[in-house]
């Protein structure tokens, strides 16, 4: 308690030192406030984009590193991936279900794909953009309509685990359908009502394979029945109806979500029944090009394309750590794990540069403070030499006379720093905001912009957040850790800086000082 009215006394006597203590902390804690509160802001706003895209990622090519290779060994690469190591990425714990799609396609004659012109018309696009792309109508002389089959390898396929579609009626594929050759399917209530069907009725398509373009380009006639090698009838029970909402008014969302409602899922046995008849097929037509893309095959177990692979995982938050544990377990540096965090990636690059800039600043200003204060708190105490010589020399303790030094330094050291935490937090949200709002605001607006959504948006999970909806997860608060990280960084310098004092107090010689 006397030191502590000893220090009272000392900060009556020089007003001036204590606040040119609490000036210099104040700034500097400021600048640190800022920076901490910008780097939380940053995190928690990763986390919530991050939270509201789909928990899926799946395996791609990367088209550069795939190029180049060729280019230097003169030969492609190999791109499928042993089911083995598939199944080793799906035992890694951010995986909740794997998933892979055996794709195969059915013709018919009679059935129409699902489309309506009117919704391209109510979202204001000219009818000259109503077209269904996929429909074969309309780019080749034929009388035929095209269907994807989207085969799966779990009774509940991953688009529905992952809420692409959602099945409303009926229900979804029993392991047995999975595991033998079944001639069942889930199809959008579009689908029904374009074609007269019911939940439970069959329908017939038709599975033709046709001859090989010489030149690799498909003519008009290319569907032509001249053209065909072999063709068979495909009969289907309806066991399921999905349903899925059109969410956006992109062109690109409309044209996927048609492309949606016209899939048929079915087992993946099924699919790969039609790739083996394929196979025969073509073999026979072509048995010496035929024999020489089975030849370059070199893995006899490499068998599945990795592109088709899906991973669900249990939490999108989770969708950098399984990036960077997927990624070392792929054999080729040309494969790479596909996700959507693309979606938010205009934002993110803003504040990838904020948390740089944050970063500096952090480090910056701890090595200011703990210069700054200690230089300061050293010349204080110099200028109090006969002071604390005079303490000495009448018998008091070196601890006491450091208590006082010390308790004249922390008082206005916190509350400085108690006024930096408030000020800092709101002039760094202030300041950062705006840097990113007119970085984000520059990046959309740019005319050579160019877009790479990938494979998983093409099958559907096209979440698009508009710069308004990534901004406004971008909030800076205080909270707990910016408030402990603060006050822990900030104690921890001025006590360092501290020190000084007390090296020098314990070097002192009362004698010296008074002669």
């Amino acid at each position: 308690m006397k030191s502590f009215a000893r220090a009272l006394i000392s900060v009556k006597r020089h007003p001036a030192r204590f606040f040119i203590l609490l000036g210099c902390v104040f700034l500097l804690a400021t600048l640190m406030s800022a920076a901490l509160s910008i780097q939380q802001a940053i995190v928690n706003a990763d986390l919530i984009l991050r939270s509201r895209l789909p928990a899926v990622a799946t395996i791609q090519v990367d088209v550069d590193v795939f190029e180049h290779y060729a280019q230097m060994t003169g030969q492609w690469p190999e791109i499928d991936l042993a089911p083995s190591l598939i199944h080793e990425i799906a035992t890694l714990p951010y995986v909740h279900s794997l998933d892979y799609s055996v794709e195969g396609q059915l013709f018919s004659s009679s059935l129409y794909r699902v489309f309506d012109e009117q919704v391209f018309l109510d979202a204001g696009f000219d009818p000259e953009w109503a077209i269904d792309t996929w429909s074969l109508s309309n780019h080749f002389d034929t009388y035929l309509e095209k269907f994807w089959l989207r085969g799966t390898q779990n009774p509940i396929p991953l688009d529905f685990a992952a809420g692409l579609v959602e099945l409303t009626e009926g229900r979804s594929f029993t392991q047995e359908e999975i595991d033998d050759l079944s001639y069942v399917a889930i199809v959008s209530q579009g689908f029904l009502d374009a074609n007269n069907l019911t939940l439970g009725s069959s329908f017939e398509l038709d599975y033709n394979v046709y001859r090989e373009p010489d030149d690799f380009t498909m003519s008009s006639d290319f569907y032509s029945r001249e053209n065909l090698l072999h063709s068979e009838t495909i009969t289907l029970e309806i066991v399921g109806i999905f349903e899925k909402e059109l969410i956006g008014d992109y062109i690109h969302h409309i044209h996927t979500h048609f492309d949606i409602l016209s899939r048929i899922y079915v087992p993946n046995m099924l699919t790969e029944s039609l790739s083996e008849t394929w196979l025969e097929i073509m073999t026979r037509a072509y048995p010496e090009k035929m024999a020489l893309r089975l030849a370059e095959r070199e893995d006899p177990e490499a068998i599945i394309d990795p592109r088709s692979v899906l991973f669900l995982l249990e939490d999108p938050v989770d969708l950098a750590n399984f990036n960077s544990a997927a990624t070392a377990l792929l054999p080729h540096a040309w494969l790479t794990i596909e996700d959507r965090t693309d979606a938010y990636e205009v934002v993110a690059g803003s504040m990838s540069m904020m948390r740089e800039i944050s970063d500096g600043l952090i480090v910056g200003v701890l090595c200011a403070t703990l210069t700054i204060l200690s230089l300061l708190i050293l010349l204080f105490i110099i200028d109090r030499r006969k002071e604390i010589g005079i303490y000495l020399a009448m018998g008091e303790k070196k601890q006491k006379v450091f208590a006082q030094i010390a308790a004249e330094m922390i008082a206005p050291c916190v509350l400085a720093i108690t006024l930096a935490l408030f000020v800092g937090n709101i002039l760094g949200g202030e300041i950062s905001h705006i840097m990113i709002e007119q970085d984000v605001i520059a990046q959309v607006e740019d005319p050579n912009r160019t877009f790479n959504r990938g494979h998983l948006y093409g099958l559907g999970f096209q979440i698009e957040m508009t710069p308004e909806e990534m901004l406004s997860a971008y909030e800076v608060r205080l909270n707990l850790t910016t408030v402990a990280l603060f006050y822990g960084a900030m104690i921890t310098v001025v006590f360092l800086s501290t020190l000084a004092s007390v090296l020098y107090i314990t070097r002192l010689d009362p004698k010296k000082i008074l002669m």
